[in-house]
């Protein structure tokens, strides 16, 4: 159908049909516009009213060319453009052609899915948390969820399992920040230590770094490695590990701590090492010529909490000879003391004789001293030996 219209204020003549609209100037015959169309589609719903900012048209499930608005569509998969390099802010996703994977946007900080463990905690040490340093776990937020950090402290007086990672931004007091246990940390100062380098937790500055493995007690964390030695865009790769000592082992029961000079033995019954004397470590001699009753002489002095295992003397002489003793301790030399043997009489002079420790252990700094009650015979020389 062709339809003709006349516009006299504009002096021009429309000529219009169902592909075509002919504008012509009427005085000259000259055509001014012409336009081109289509067929004319099939009629249908049309868009939908309704709908919010942001909001995507799709297709529902019901008749043809029906469609609603939606802001959370089901779609098969997405496709990112690889090269577009994007930075992305909190709440935005993008290709990260660098890393190989999506990078996230977070309050702060970009996440690179798979590449990385980094968690939001909250800084309740005295001090603000710099980009780049070493925090240790210190609890949770029950209201929030969060978990608590501070500066780790690595000079032996807190377990190594405490260390929990490096911040990747920095973190006020009392602030949340993110927290990176795998993965990369950039953007912070690493020029003081070379590209390649290992680094140890610093047992000497909380949270920081150092190159060379600290010497016991002080922790032995390889915590991180130096991807880009730079003042400004450094990159370190953090890897969480806490290292290890005996004591939590699953086999190993250390209690309430070892002693000096014990050993790490196995107890079948229980069957888990622990912390035990060693067997005549450390023995006490004395040897005494023409020893008589009453004689009284100091041994040793304990440095610490002391078990006795053995006491054993030997005598030599004529007439049947024979000493006996006991041994006694006290903090102060000039009392009475407690025995620490049995009062025994010591009459061989081939392989000696034993005597049986009392009221052990011996405690810290205590004097531990011989005492002859009585003499038998000619005794040429008397030696008393003490095993722990």
């Amino acid at each position: 159908m062709t339809s003709v219209s006349i516009d006299e204020t504009f002096n021009t003549v429309v000529i219009e049909d169902d592909t075509k609209v002919v504008v012509v100037e009427e005085e000259t015959g000259i055509v001014i516009q012409l336009t081109t169309g289509g067929p004319q589609g099939a009629a249908g719903v049309g868009v939908p009213s309704g709908g919010t900012e942001g909001d995507l048209l799709v297709r529902t499930g019901g008749p043809p060319y029906s469609t609603a608005w939606t802001d959370a569509p089901t779609v098969d998969k997405i496709g990112l453009d690889l090269s577009a390099a994007e930075t992305v802010s909190p709440g935005q996703l993008a290709w990260n052609a660098t890393e190989g994977t999506l990078d996230v946007g977070t309050p702060g900080v970009t996440y690179q899915v798979g590449q990385e463990l980094a968690f939001r905690c909250k800084n309740v040490s005295a001090d603000p948390i710099v980009d780049g340093e070493a925090v240790m776990f210190m609890g949770a937020d029950s209201a929030t969820g969060h978990l608590e950090i501070a500066h780790m402290i690595s000079d032996g007086t807190v377990p190594g399992y405490v260390f929990f990672g490096v911040a990747t931004e920095p973190i006020a007091v009392g602030a949340l920040g993110y927290v990176t246990t795998l993965g990369k940390v950039r953007g912070i100062d690493t020029s003081a230590f070379p590209d390649d380098s290992l680094l140890w937790l610093d047992p000497t500055t909380p949270g920081g770094f150092v190159l060379a493995e600290p010497a016991a007690p002080n922790l032995k964390i390889a915590a991180a490695a130096v991807i880009k030695s730079h003042p400004t865009d450094g990159i370190l790769f953090v890897r969480a590990e806490t290292g290890r000592n005996i004591a939590q082992c699953h086999d190993v029961e250390i209690g309430l701590g070892a002693q000096d000079r014990e050993y790490l033995g196995w107890d079948e019954a229980m069957q888990h090492w622990m912390p035990l004397p060693i067997p005549n470590a450390a023995p006490r001699s004395i040897t005494i010529a023409g020893p008589q009753a009453n004689d009284n002489f100091t041994i040793f002095r304990t440095d610490k909490e002391t078990v006795i295992t053995s006491v054993t003397a030997l005598v030599r002489g004529t007439s049947a000879p024979a000493v006996t003793y006991e041994l006694r301790y006290a903090s102060d030399r000039s009392t009475n003391g407690t025995a620490a043997t049995a009062l025994n009489t010591a009459s061989n002079s081939t392989i000696g004789t034993s005597a049986t420790p009392i009221n052990q252990p011996i405690p810290e700094n205590h004097y531990v001293w011989l005492r002859i009650t009585n003499v038998i015979g000619s005794v040429d020389e008397f030696n008393l030996s003490i095993g722990f």
